[in-house]
């Protein structure tokens, strides 16, 4: 276990806070900060320091970096980068490192910013494709649902071509004329933008028909996740009920795709496979939309042989996949008992092999919850944040972020 992070420029999903904002290798020791640059990114085109924090998103990050760390991609609220009225929404920005060029991506068709709240989601490896989610009504060029009791639109994913300049609707209708009804949210890219998974609640994104589960006609009883091949123009449901064929009768969420579009995982509470039933969170890959693969299997007896029998429910979530599509990441906690503690893990995909990230040493997983915040590309490190106290070092009380590398036997 290391607090001395080495990116590789190969750090998948990890923020930028961890490869750029605490030095150029990530050392996050004062003592040695001073020999490692440290770059400001959220400034305005002369340099000059912003006026407001980042916007901050409980569920999607604030900034995300391209694997080369040229493109870094960010939200805020301030008004210094662009004027948005008297209304000022997060919207996202491009920052060229190299230009030091700063380039609004949630631009509306009028060249005005995006006139609703902007979410980023998630940037492809060489920092052309960007994925964000947003309730702006004048963004790309589809009819944009009003969500209910309210004056703004309804959450949808778009996605932004650098090279074009172009944002198109991700969560777009089955005919294509309006945007989603209901939420969408959580969209992450292939590398060549082709493929992009997301969640949504909405019911108009396929030809399914009425949800018996849907509370009203334009949601879903429970949240689902698509593909959307943007070659054919289709929304594909890869968590539809194994039975029925239509909506899963249980919430699926968080997706995530490898860098080649080859290997998506999601978060799932649908039954797809009789022999597991108890509707825990479980961890599944989408070989097709009609075949779900459990990849956490093993992981409440990995549990269970440091801590013993603490529950009888383990829910297993929030997975991260490799830009190679070799390894996830993935948290595990109880549901119930006396022992809480979130822990991290990793596996292989193929040999199904899995290892506990969140460790201290050969002490075994650390006595605190953690927090999964990054995978790097090849699958060997994976990133969390966590209040525990490490080696001798007197961090307990605060949050820091770790690094545990699978390749490194000093750990």
């Amino acid at each position: 276990m290391k607090i001395i992070t080495n990116p590789r420029n190969t750090l998948k999903h990890v923020p930028a806070l961890v490869c750029l904002l605490i030095g150029g290798n990530g050392i996050s020791n004062p003592a040695l900060a001073a020999s490692y640059p440290v770059e400001r990114i959220s400034v305005d085109q002369n340099g000059h320091q912003l006026d407001t924090f980042w916007g901050i998103s409980e569920i999607e990050p604030v900034a995300m970096v391209s694997s080369d760390s040229r493109y870094l991609a960010f939200s805020t609220k301030s008004a210094l980068l662009d004027s948005v009225g008297d209304q000022p929404e997060n919207q996202i920005y491009l920052r060229n490192r190299e230009t030091g060029e700063t380039t609004l991506v949630s631009v509306g068709r009028d060249g005005a910013p995006a006139n609703g709240g902007c979410n980023l989601s998630d940037i492809s490896s060489d920092g052309r494709f960007i994925v964000f989610s947003s309730f702006a009504t004048n963004l790309g060029n589809v009819t944009i649902n009003q969500a209910p009791s309210s004056d703004h639109g309804t959450w949808n994913v778009y996605l932004y071509d650098r090279e074009s300049g172009q944002i198109e609707l991700i969560s777009v209708s089955a005919d294509g004329e309006t945007g989603g009804s209901f939420v969408s949210r959580n969209g992450k890219v292939s590398d060549d933008g082709q493929s992009v998974v997301f969640e949504s609640l909405a019911s108009n994104l396929d030809y399914l028909g009425p949800d018996e589960n849907a509370p009203t006609d334009y949601r879903l009883g429970y949240s689902q996740v698509y593909l959307r091949e943007r070659d054919s123009g289709q929304n594909i449901l890869l968590s539809g009920n194994p039975v029925s064929g239509g909506y899963g009768v249980a919430d699926s969420r968080m997706p995530d795709i490898s860098a080649d579009g080859s290997r998506i995982v999601f978060s799932s509470r649908v039954d797809f496979d009789d022999e597991f039933d108890d509707k825990d969170w479980d961890v599944y890959l989408a070989v097709s939309p009609d075949e779900r693969i459990r990849l956490s299997t093993q992981e409440a007896d990995l549990y269970e042989s440091l801590y013993g029998a603490v529950s009888t429910h383990y829910d297993i979530a929030g997975a991260m996949i490799s830009s190679d599509g070799s390894t996830i990441a993935y948290h595990i906690s109880p549901r119930d008992g006396q022992i809480n503690y979130t822990h991290i893990i990793s596996q292989d995909i193929d040999s199904r092999e899995i290892r506990w990230a969140s460790v201290n040493g050969t002490q075994g997983p650390i006595p605190q919850s953690a927090e999964l915040r990054g995978l790097s590309g090849d699958g060997t490190r994976t990133v969390f944040v966590t209040d525990a106290e490490f080696y001798d070092v007197n961090f307990a009380g605060y949050q820091h972020l770790y690094v545990y590398d699978s390749d490194d036997t000093r750990t």
